[in-house]
């Protein structure tokens, strides 16, 4: 679970119950700074135990500020900051410091194709990625990714449950040690039918090492040769009959989008119905829902993450609140329910803002884990995104919050492409695949995009704060009659929000 200190969770919602009740920040005041963002900073924390490497000797190092209401321009800058809330708590994790190095990852829906190798026959016609590029408005689907919405469309249509569970790939190779040839799809490798067994046609590319599974370099040229065969075959088939290759790659990719799958579910005759329903946080359909909305949260942290500790406070804290204006317009925090037969099984929590939908967290029934309800539920959100980015066009991004390449559980987000790293330094997103390489051969990246210089620090006196009622900059509050400063966090609270810290208001009460 995200939620950083329990103790400072406390503190700022006792300390914000006393600024409203003492009219601190008075209605005049409020009635002015609508629009504007409120923020206190809370400075670093370390965690002594690490959710993600499970390590009680780990330090998970992280700074940031207490959100008293942010408007949603503002949040969208934190985010690309690599700033990313826990309730009203907004954080960032100190990369030099953390245990897990993680990196903000964002999923592009207008992308440019590339060819990657992975290809598929489809009714004769050959899906290639390899250096072809396309301005569309699509997301590209994996195979794996595939498989997920048609094991969920065979379960609603006709109560058919996968043998084996896509999201399960990445747990199986924690428990037997084994290097995976590239050449064998996922696809493939779902097809074992009882424990860790491969299909044939993977066995014969995997050749047995000293207590481990290696790649063959035989088994992999001749891997590659049937391939490019296969796929030549294709292609000639496709000339005699007077298709051109390249339209008809472009055509097929287009056909095979999340909603072409999702157009294949009919209520009408499916054994299962499905609803999905977008709840505005604070709305009365979200406190009519809420409390179960609540016992799925809890069973999915006690099951999936052994966390016995979840109390409603907890969940109030952390996935019932929000710093975003709460309006009647498009943006804004919502709980998107997933019900199948009217039954609650799942609950994505997101962020709706002006360039970007983001998912902030996620939760499901335990019961239905052999749906891979995580990766179907970021799938519907992609799909969402793109809806939204017809209204507001800016908004074409899918923000997934951090990857952390040394945890298995992580690497699924790097199979939704195209996708881009947040680079620490110069606050640029970089494509994954430029960054593939440099996490596999350091611990911790600080910079993905070398050639970018940072940013030029904000001049400190230009920060925004409030002090007694009244808005001003730093360098005037300093010139205030009586004013002593007692406090030595603001060049961090300058670095860490940049040129943010010239619009957003920072609250000093002494």
């Amino acid at each position: 679970m995200a939620l950083r200190s329990k103790v400072c969770v406390k503190l700022f919602c006792t300390a914000e119950a006393q600024l409203r009740g003492k009219q601190l920040i008075n209605r005049p005041c409020m009635e002015r700074l609508v629009m504007r963002s409120v923020v206190s900073f809370v400075g670093y924390h370390d965690g002594n135990r690490c959710g993600y490497c499970k390590s009680s000797e780990a330090i998970r190092a992280s700074v940031g500020i207490w959100a008293y209401q942010l408007n949603f321009s503002d949040y969208n800058g934190l985010l690309d900051r690599g700033m990313r809330r826990s309730g009203k708590y907004v954080y960032k994790p100190i990369i030099e410091r953390t245990c897990c190095p993680q990196y903000s990852i964002r999923c592009v829906s207008k992308i440019k194709f590339d060819l990657y190798e992975d290809y598929e026959l489809d009714t004769g016609v050959a899906l290639l990625q390899n250096h072809f590029r396309l301005d569309v408005e699509k997301f590209y689907l994996s195979k794996s990714q595939k498989k997920v919405l048609r094991q969920m469309n065979e379960f609603l249509m006709f109560d058919k449950r996968p043998k084996l569970v896509v999201e399960e790939a990445a747990l199986r190779s924690e428990k037997v040690p084994v290097m995976w040839n590239k050449e064998v799809s996922l696809d493939k490798l779902m097809a074992g039918k009882e424990g860790n067994e491969l299909p044939s046609s993977s066995k014969r590319n995997l050749v047995h090492g000293s207590g481990d599974l290696i790649s063959s370099p035989n088994a992999r040229r001749c891997g590659l040769k049937k391939k490019f065969l296969r796929r030549e075959k294709a292609f000639e088939r496709m000339r005699k009959k007077g298709i051109d290759v390249e339209e008809a790659k472009v055509e097929g990719a287009r056909r095979k989008t999340v909603e072409s799958y999702i157009s294949q579910y009919d209520s009408r005759t499916a054994v299962h119905k499905l609803e999905i329903n977008l709840l505005p946080l604070g709305s009365d359909s979200y406190r009519a829902t809420e409390n179960e909305s609540y016992r799925l949260f809890k069973k999915y942290q006690e099951t999936v993450h052994n966390d016995y500790e979840s109390s409603k406070e907890g969940y109030d804290q952390f996935v019932g609140c929000t710093p975003l204006e709460q309006c009647d317009g498009l943006f804004g925090t919502y709980h998107q329910h997933y019900r199948v037969d009217g039954k609650l099984i799942a609950v994505g929590v997101i962020d709706i803002l002006p360039r970007c939908l983001s998912s902030k967290y996620f939760y499901y029934d335990p019961d239905y884990s052999f749906l891979s309800m995580g990766t179907y539920s970021a799938l519907r959100e992609i799909a969402y995104t793109r809806e939204l980015s017809k209204k507001v066009p800016e908004l074409h991004y899918y923000y997934m919050g951090y990857y952390i390449e040394s945890c298995p559980k992580m690497r699924y987000k790097s199979r939704f492409r195209p996708s881009d790293l947040l680079c620490d330094t110069s606050f640029t997103w970089v494509p994954f695949e430029e960054c593939r390489d440099e996490l596999r051969k350091h611990e911790r990246v600080l910079a993905f995009a070398k050639n970018v210089p940072p940013p030029t620090p904000i001049p400190l006196g230009s920060v925004l704060c409030m002090y007694k009622r009244t808005v001003m900059t730093y360098s005037q509050l300093l010139k205030r009659p009586g004013f002593i400063e007692t406090c030595d966090y603001m060049e961090e609270y300058a670095k860490l929000l940049g040129p943010l810290a010239q619009e957003i208001i920072l609250l000093r009460t002494f």
